[in-house]
């Protein structure tokens, strides 16, 4: 009897004013943040789980509880009565129907009328890369009417703004009461702004009510699966191609590692490309990394090459030049990575000439000077050899100190680019000022 009293001239299409008193519906707002489901930063989207709660006083749903055996109360589909029509303004998907669960309305006697929503929204974000994966961000949802200014719909929220703005605890804040932590972002700032704007084609303001968050990105997982791995690539590429080798100067298996490496660290970095957005205008925290690594790897493996060259100039029996041997021997630090080189080269003397000798003994000398000629031949053969390792030694020497301080100058330049990059990047925290709200409202 009670439904068809209220619904049986209803019509849920105008909005419910006393018209005899026409004012505008008084929309009391309470938006519960539940989760954030996703960050999407190719797209710039958002994923939330909200409930919504709306209350309202409608006009023609009264009625005298007495009159009805004392109901106060009745719950009907909320799709029989009108409803303020809030939207998301900043909502990247508006088809509100798949994303949404709308309950019952509970109606009292008096007319107000509570309306209860579940809500899955995607938000647009201005998502700034520069400092990913130890970025922070600001987001927003600005909630209000579609369709309704000032005079037909006055949204507030149902604990007032100044109350949930002041409190030191996010756990206090009325819209957080039922918020689940991420895994993966830090919720560390929220405000609420309740704005009233007016445009020149209208007299009557425009309201929305906009609750902002800041949220800070947990690096754990990119620090474990990708920068501390990729930082010991490089410096255990960096000590491969540096090791002492062998004194032949077949070590091209060292060029082979080197660029491997560097196709590693390629494929990582399109990896981190596949979660920035195509458009960003700055390149990321994590990408300057990668290319930075690149860069080394790419020097370190012309390096190597530096070093095989040298190496093979022993293979071709060229001299150490005397200057390069004068400049070990003069400087402690370079002894110490040249070691062997300090020492002069062995001097070898010349075989001695043959002497005439007289006719008488003629015969004996000839047996005589060919088995010294022989012998002579066997010495310069050996010493000729002699030469050549050595010679072929003091290059791999050269070589093998190169490759002493090309690992150590690598070394040390990847550990400090390593901590100069990532040093401080989380220091700052952003917060939600009055400034960068009013900015927002104004956009």
């Amino acid at each position: 009897m009670l439904y068809d009293y209220l619904f049986k001239n209803y019509r849920k299409e105008i909005r419910p004013i006393n018209y005899s008193n026409p004012a505008p519906t008084n929309v009391t707002v309470q938006l519960f943040v539940k989760q954030i489901q996703k960050v999407e930063e190719g797209d710039q989207i958002l994923i939330l789980y909200c409930w919504l709660e709306m209350y309202w006083v409608d006009e023609h749903l009264k009625w005298d509880d007495e009159a009805f055996n004392g109901t106060k109360e009745i719950v009907v589909p909320a799709s029989n009565i009108w409803k303020p029509d809030l939207l998301v303004y900043n909502n990247a998907n508006m088809n509100v129907k798949e994303n949404e669960l709308e309950t019952n309305a509970v109606i009292q006697n008096n007319g107000r009328v509570s309306v209860y929503r579940a809500i899955v929204t995607q938000i647009t974000c201005e998502l700034k890369m520069e400092n990913f994966p130890f970025d922070q961000q600001i987001c927003f949802i600005m909630l209000s009417s579609w369709s309704y200014d000032g005079s037909g719909i006055m949204l507030d929220t149902l604990v007032p703004v100044a109350i949930d703005n002041s409190q030191t605890e996010l756990k206090a804040v009325s819209v957080l009461t039922h918020y689940m932590p991420s895994a993966e972002w830090y919720l560390f700032d929220f405000k609420i702004q309740r704005n009233l704007k007016y445009y020149e084609c209208c007299p009557a303001p425009y309201v929305d009510i906009t609750y902002y968050f800041a949220i800070r990105r947990n690096p754990i997982y990119y620090l474990f699966t990708q920068l501390i791995p990729s930082t010991f690539i490089c410096i255990v590429t960096i000590i491969g191609s540096f090791t002492p080798h062998s004194s032949t100067g077949e070590n091209q298996e060292k060029i082979t590692l080197g660029v491997t490496a560097l196709l590693s660290l390629a494929i990582i970095l399109m990896m981190v490309a596949d979660k920035l957005p195509a458009t960003s205008n700055d390149l990321p925290l994590l990408g300057k990394f990668y290319v930075g690594l690149i860069f080394i790897m790419f020097a370190a493996t012309c390096c190597t090459t530096i070093s095989l060259d040298i190496q093979l100039r022993g293979n071709a029996n060229e001299p150490v030049p005397i200057w390069l041997r004068g400049l070990i021997r003069q400087s402690f630090i370079l002894r110490m990575f040249f070691k062997g080189l300090s020492r002069k080269p062995k001097e070898y003397a010349p075989p001695n000439p043959l002497y005439d000798t007289s006719p008488i003994y003629h015969k004996i000398l000839m047996a005589v000077n060919e088995i010294r000629l022989a012998a002579r031949q066997a010495i310069e053969s050996i010493d000729s050899e002699t030469r050549t390792k050595d010679r072929r030694r003091e290059w791999g020497l050269i070589a093998r100190g190169l490759d002493r301080c090309f690992m150590l100058i690598f070394i040390c330049f990847t550990i400090v680019y390593t901590v100069y990059l990532f040093n401080g990047k989380t220091a700052d925290t952003l917060r939600i000022t009055d400034e960068y709200m009013n900015l927002t409202a104004n956009r």
